[in-house]
């Protein structure tokens, strides 16, 4: 049970590592990437240092229930954040479909004005350097 465990957590860390910064940049406005990243940064630090310590105090406490309680409750309200994400992010960050333009009347695109999710305001998206950036696999 430990080892099929482990499998499963390694398996989403696996597939959440590459995607989750990449989906902050496309996320964020572009004069707000680096405090989009520092948050983002933060809040995994912070569960990541918090989660241990509130995982034991529950368990050290012989409160398993409380415990599984906590876990079911952090998934169930990661599904809704998420499908609520879904409806507003364009397909093409999402990586379902064609790109989506800025202005097509989603409630995202229309809050980046003049830029389309995965561009920069003066074309494709660029790294530090000027060179073109990664696509993350979203093309």
């Amino acid at each position: 049970l430990l080892a099929s465990s482990l499998g499963v957590f390694a398996l989403g860390e696996t597939l959440l590592s590459p995607v989750a910064p990449a989906l902050v940049n496309d996320l964020s406005p572009e004069h707000l990437l680096g405090r989009y990243n520092a948050v983002h940064s933060f809040v995994f630090q912070l569960a990541f240092i918090a989660g241990p310590i509130v995982a034991g105090q529950l368990l050290g406490r012989r409160m398993p229930a409380v415990f599984v309680a906590l876990l079911l409750a952090g998934c169930a309200a990661t599904v809704l954040l998420l499908r609520r994400l879904e409806r507003i992010i364009s397909p093409h960050a999402n990586g379902v479909g064609p790109a989506a333009e800025a202005g097509d009347g989603s409630p995202l695109a229309s809050s980046l004005p003049g830029r389309a999710l995965g561009e920069a305001n003066h074309g494709p998206p660029t790294d530090i350097r000027g060179d073109s950036a990664i696509t993350y696999g979203f093309q």
